[in-house]
């Protein structure tokens, strides 16, 4: 069970260790005990997979915001974007075959890994909005789409639009 204490009036929620937390309720940010030191979070570098997976989903959640929000990131909806991203880590950590692969030669093509991340995340964004419309999650139709993504369809996204 995890070690949250009861919510304060805000519904933020208290961690009192790395790894245990409760879930953190939609655009309320994690308010960390004292003295526990939130995760830092760096895109251009692969967290330890060890640790990352050692943290709970709020704490790699709000790790992934503050690293967006100290970069200026601007995205229709920040919490939607961080979510997408630490998805995104966490398959890479877990060893995913599609989401490394894909990574591995985004970069190789001149992506750097923040970059790598957020394509390999438009990828998980269009499954999770098909889903949305009703239609089931294929493993495989997310993997192909993963063997398909390059960089420069990534670089060119917006232009055709």
């Amino acid at each position: 069970m995890p070690s949250a204490k009861r919510a304060p009036p805000n519904n933020e929620v208290q961690l009192t260790s790395h790894g245990q937390n409760g879930a953190s309720p939609p655009n309320r940010g994690v308010r960390w005990a004292k003295g526990v030191e939130p995760v830092r979070y760096d895109p251009m570098q692969a967290p330890s997979p060890g640790e990352w997976l050692a943290l709970g989903e709020a704490e790699r959640l709000e790790a992934v915001l503050r690293c967006h929000k100290r970069l200026k990131v601007h995205v229709g909806s920040l919490q939607i974007h961080a979510a997408v991203h630490a998805t995104v880590e966490t398959q890479l950590a877990q060893g995913h075959e599609g989401a490394t692969r894909a990574l591995e030669r985004l970069m190789a093509d001149g992506l750097d890994r923040h970059e790598a991340a957020h394509a390999i995340g438009s990828v998980l964004a269009e499954q999770i909005r098909r889903a949305l419309q009703g239609r089931a999650f294929e493993a495989d139709d997310f993997d192909a789409a993963l063997a398909t993504l390059d960089a420069a369809s990534w670089r060119g996204r917006g232009e055709a639009e």
